[in-house]
């Protein structure tokens, strides 16, 4: 058994991410929701836009600040029936290179072929993650729609992702199949309700092919290929309820990630707890790696980087 010890978790995608959670509204009600069953989140209320729109002229701020390039992560509840060209426009910072977001598409096709035109204007990618629900849409058509929209707004990152349950499970090789054709990226993630033993039969795959991480252990050796799952279920004595063991850490929470709410703002959303965050126009980001003092480990959430020693880090 390899009992190498890791003292580098880097993070390979070199850039302030910001997730900014719009709203928890959603026009669909998947049965597998994990918002819905494990978070309990209202999906009924829509965030009012003027407060987005407050809050997109002090986020504009953090870029400024940032040493590094921006990505801007949309969460939600379903954010693509807000007008984002609006939104992405009170931020106009040429530091803003990415804006992702995961959508159920069901907005028309010329809404997101538009807005990718808009932010291309700018210099900004758009990473659309499209999620399939049979329950609400035909596979087929779906999967149409997202290849047009593909070549109507000459986009390169774009790509498919759907949840796999017994009632899914008959669509599995379909999709696939399609998505290699049409040289589509994809990826199959289990529905969290399904016993432990169905998701074990080896349907959660994905094309990406960009690594997440680069993990150094402590005899100087590197893995480029690590999944984050991995890092959580290591054998090695360093994760625990698969959590990876950070305490005497250094990490990067405040540099190269923040979580916002709405238009309230922390370092992460995992380790600081809702009623900690702090209005966007009082944040700044962090000038320091944080030392973790979390005794019940990490889930390695977010665009974080942590390492053992804090010359280590290079963010």
């Amino acid at each position: 058994m390899d009992q190498k010890q890791v003292v580098y978790i880097r993070n390979n995608e070199r850039l302030l991410t910001i997730k900014w959670r719009l709203t928890t509204w959603c026009n669909y009600n998947c049965s597998y929701c994990v918002q819905t069953l494990v978070r309990k989140f209202d999906k009924t209320k829509k965030t009012d836009f003027d407060r987005l729109l407050s809050a997109a002229k002090d986020i504009n701020m953090f870029l400024e600040e940032s040493t590094r390039d921006v990505k801007i992560l949309l969460i939600g509840g379903e954010v693509s029936w807000y007008d984002l060209e609006t939104l992405i426009a009170a931020i106009p910072s040429k530091k803003l290179k990415i804006l992702s977001f995961s959508t159920n598409l069901s907005n028309s096709s010329d809404y997101y072929i538009f807005l990718a035109k808009y932010l291309h204007s700018r210099g900004i990618t758009l990473d659309l993650v499209c999620s399939l629900h049979k329950e609400y849409v035909q596979p087929e058509a779906f999967i149409n729609k997202v290849l047009h929209i593909r070549e109507a707004a000459e986009m390169k990152s774009i790509r498919l992702e759907m949840v796999v349950n017994h009632k899914t499970e008959a669509l599995y090789a379909m999709v696939k199949s399609t998505c290699e054709k049409n040289a589509l990226d994809y990826r199959f993630d289990y529905d969290i309700t399904e016993s432990e033993e169905y998701r074990s039969h080896g349907l959660a795959v994905s094309s990406y092919k960009n690594p997440r991480y680069t993990v150094t252990f402590d005899d100087g050796t590197k893995d480029y290929t690590i999944s984050n799952s991995q890092l959580l279920n290591l054998r090695n004595g360093q994760c625990a309820n698969s959590r990876f063991l950070s305490e005497g850490f250094y990490c990067t929470r405040g540099l190269s990630y923040l979580s916002i709410d709405v238009d309230m703002v922390s370092d992460n959303d995992i380790c600081i707890p809702r009623e900690k965050f702090v209005p966007v126009r009082d944040y700044h980001l962090q000038t320091e790696p944080h030392l973790c003092t979390e005794k019940n480990g990490c889930l390695l959430y977010g665009d974080i980087s942590i390492a053992k020693k804090k010359e280590d880090i290079d963010f």
